[in-house]
């Protein structure tokens, strides 16, 4: 089962591992997205709530401050019996109470709610005391005062253990929170190190190995391919893919064509040796009359060597400036009207400027859109024929026609 899941994953093609890697890759990305997602909620949320426990923490300790101020006018008032000390403690009452219902409001747990209810239970204790207090007419050296006093003292003492308490609660729960966060960020931190780092290994090992299988065989494809250009199609690309895709396909297909061309191509060797064992000349010329390939006949015949004649024209061989009337003779050479001509009788030049009478063919080649791409010249030197009898009379001038071969009329009139 194993092996047949492994070599469906070597089927595969390029587009379908590179798909498979693209979702990869997305599905990690997706991940440390999630967990940047995640990761900024849960600080969002903590810091909500550090936000409150710090509001809270302030609420407790302005209350706790104005507890202890609470205890002031009545201390003032039975050291020296001034009537306003019960208007301050009225104002400062007010203050505590109104911040006893701001933090009612700001708790949100139950043992908070109960000390709370405990401080109210004390302040309203302190409350009644203080009262009794400044009522006294003669509150200096008052020793009823004096104890009431050391009771309410007593009484402020417990609910300003009641805040401390909260307060102590608050900040428990404000380290917590920071802790936390601080284990979320490490959490988090790793967890993006991790997927970015198996990101990186991935792309950096996978991408080597997988381009390796893709430059590897095409490299080998180039060598065989220049191999070819040359001519050795024995050439065979030595491709070994472990992939299976259209690497593996393309090199395959590749073999295959060489194989074909080698079966039905003929080499360049083997067309140079076939023109080189002709007797007859041979030269081939591109559309604008340039000469692209001779035979060795041709180069014995005319004394050029192959780099001194190819790419020169045509007009060199058949034509000279003092030649005109073998050009008008022989016209046939140019006259693309006419697709080929057969054994009239031509004039080649040599190197030297000798004429050289030939028994000339002509054939025009055409491309694919039929467009004239060259002409095919042959050609056999008709000296030794033309000298083996001399014309003595109109009937022998006649006969002579029978050393130029031809198809269909004679290009020669009687007299000639």
């Amino acid at each position: 089962m194993k092996s047949r899941f492994r070599l469906s994953l070597l089927k595969m093609t390029i587009f379908q591992k590179l798909l498979i890697g693209i979702i990869a890759l997305l599905m990690l990305n997706t991940i440390i997205a999630f967990v940047g997602i995640i990761s900024i909620n849960e600080f969002e949320k903590t810091a909500y709530i550090m936000v409150e426990e710090s509001q809270e923490q302030s609420a407790f300790q302005k209350l706790k401050l104005n507890v202890q101020q609470l205890l002031m006018p009545a201390n003032d008032y039975l050291v020296h019996g001034n009537k306003v000390e019960k208007y301050n403690f009225e104002q400062l009452l007010t203050v505590v109470k109104a911040q006893i219902i701001e933090c009612r409001e700001l708790i949100g747990h139950e043992h908070e709610h109960v000390a709370l209810n405990d401080f109210e239970k004390s302040l309203t204790v302190a409350e009644v005391l203080a009262l009794e207090i400044l009522k006294l007419e003669s509150p200096i050296g008052n020793p009823e005062g004096a104890i009431m006093m050391e009771e309410m003292d007593a009484v402020t003492n417990e609910a300003i253990k009641s805040i401390d308490e909260m307060l102590m609660v608050a900040s428990l729960e404000m380290t917590e929170y920071i802790n936390t966060n601080q284990a979320t960020n490490i959490q988090a931190t790793r967890v993006i190190i991790f997927v970015g780092l198996f990101i990186a290994l991935c792309l950096v090992v996978g991408g080597f190995f997988y381009v390796k299988e893709i430059t590897k065989p095409i490299k080998h494809l180039a060598q065989t391919a220049q191999k070819i250009s040359s001519g050795d199609l024995s050439a065979k690309a030595d491709v070994k893919t472990r992939t299976r895709d259209e690497i593996d396909d393309y090199a395959k297909s590749f073999n295959n064509m060489i194989g074909v061309l080698e079966k039905t191509t003929v080499s360049r060797d083997y067309f140079n040796n076939i023109l080189n064992r002709m007797v007859d000349t041979l030269i081939i010329t591109e559309a604008n009359g340039k000469i692209a390939i001779v035979n060795q006949a041709t180069l014995d015949l005319l004394d050029y060597t192959e780099e001194e004649i190819i790419g020169q024209s045509i007009d060199k061989i058949l034509s000279r400036e003092s030649g005109e009337e073998i050009l008008n003779s022989s016209n046939t050479y140019i006259n693309v009207e006419e697709e080929s001509v057969q054994n009239i009788f031509n004039t080649y030049y040599s190197k030297s400027g000798k004429a050289i009478p030939v028994s000339f063919s002509r054939s025009i080649m055409h491309d694919n859109e039929n467009k004239i791409s060259g002409m095919i010249c042959i050609a056999f030197n008709n000296t030794e024929s033309l000298h083996e009898e001399q014309p003595s009379n109109g009937e022998n001038s006649v006969n002579e026609a029978r050393y130029i071969k031809a198809v269909g009329e004679i290009p020669l009139t009687k007299r000639e």
